[in-house]
């Protein structure tokens, strides 16, 4: 069963463009074993843009995953791009489809 959600954030202010960005997702099952990909893309069907780095939550290794980009990675969004959550093992399956990311261009450069 997907969730899908029509932008990221769904409440409150965007990411910011270059800050490291850490998205919780909660199963209301045990995922323990389990192997995952995410991945942002500009489209659907265009190369992956961004691979997120996926990785137990230590609160609740059993349920929670985090989803995460490095600020290098985020440096690299314009703002509409999409992404999903899916499983690889034990089925192949979209658990979460976001179809547009919220992010706000900083100003500074380094």
């Amino acid at each position: 069963m997907s969730r899908i959600l029509r932008h990221y954030p769904v409440t409150g202010d965007p990411l910011v463009r270059g800050d490291p960005l850490s998205i919780p997702v909660t199963f209301s099952f045990d995922v323990t074993g389990w192997t995952w990909i995410a991945q942002v893309r500009a489209r659907p069907d265009d190369d992956p843009a961004i691979d997120f780095t996926i990785t137990p939550d230590g609160t609740d290794p059993a349920h929670k995953l985090i989803l995460s980009l490095t600020s290098a990675q985020t440096a690299q969004l314009d703002g509409g791009e999409g992404w999903d959550l899916q499983s690889v093992t034990p089925t192949v399956e979209t658990w979460v489809l976001c179809q547009s990311l919220r992010v706000q261009k900083d100003y500074s450069r380094s």
